[in-house]
């Protein structure tokens, strides 16, 4: 959200005229809808202390927690009071003494129909949970198996299919931009293009020139088809 009200990715990368400014408030908005402008504007002023102070708070834990200086390895596990740490020798040693753990809701078959359920609901719920102690290593190994296969040469082989041509070039839309003779130049600002970047649609512009066009329109300038911010693709090297 802060970024969306900031200005998004092109001000985090570009800055400058992309970074949006605090809006003035005029007097004349009252009600709910100033209450959200002077929200909108104080979460965009002080979020980024209160999220480095957070990430500051926990980096700070992780340290103190690794030189014994508390027993908390996070702000929020302090807050809870909950300590994370390793059973130890007597630990496993009352846990023998009391015998093996019993389920709450499993209750001994004494003749009601409620309680013999409820047994059977929460053996059914052990067993479940101890079946996926076998089958999530298990899914974890196929799942790799599956990634090795994919990326090896054998599937290549078995799948490999004629490359098909390329599509058709995409043609100027009537009521788009004109492109120029020139093709050294950017269609949208009728410049030699700095940092060239490539739409969705295949045509060139500059870089800032076709990110603030797609992110306030969605559409390619020359087409007019559908295009995103993250379809553009920057292009480093361009033979003249």
């Amino acid at each position: 959200h802060y970024e969306k009200v900031s200005g998004g990715e092109a001000a985090r990368l570009l800055g400058g005229a992309f970074a949006e400014t605090d809006e003035v408030i005029p007097d004349d908005v009252t009600g709910m809808k100033r209450l959200v402008l002077v929200a909108k504007k104080w979460f965009k002023r002080y979020y980024p202390h209160a999220n480095f102070a957070y990430h500051m708070a926990t980096a700070l834990y992780y340290v103190a927690y690794m030189f014994d200086r508390t027993a908390y390895n996070s702000p929020w596990l302090h807050l809870l009071g909950l300590q994370v740490r390793r059973l130890t020798a007597a630990d496993y040693r009352a846990m023998d003494e009391r015998g093996p753990a019993r389920s709450g809701l499993a209750a001994p078959a004494n003749g009601s129909i409620i309680r013999y359920t409820r047994n059977l609901l929460a053996r059914m719920l052990t067993g479940g949970l101890d079946f996926l102690k076998v089958l999530l290593p298990l899914s974890i190994f196929f799942y790799r198996f599956l990634e090795w296969w994919y990326r090896s040469d054998f599937h290549r082989k078995v799948q490999q299919a004629p490359v098909p041509p390329p599509p058709m070039p995409l043609k100027p839309h009537l009521d788009g931009v004109a492109v120029p003779e020139d093709q050294t130049l950017c269609p949208l600002c009728l410049k030699p293009r700095t940092n060239p970047a490539m739409a969705p649609s295949g045509y060139v512009f500059c870089y800032p020139c076709i990110h603030r066009h797609v992110d306030e329109t969605g559409l390619c300038p020359v087409t007019l088809t559908k295009a995103m911010p993250a379809g553009i693709r920057k292009i480093y090297s361009m033979a003249a």
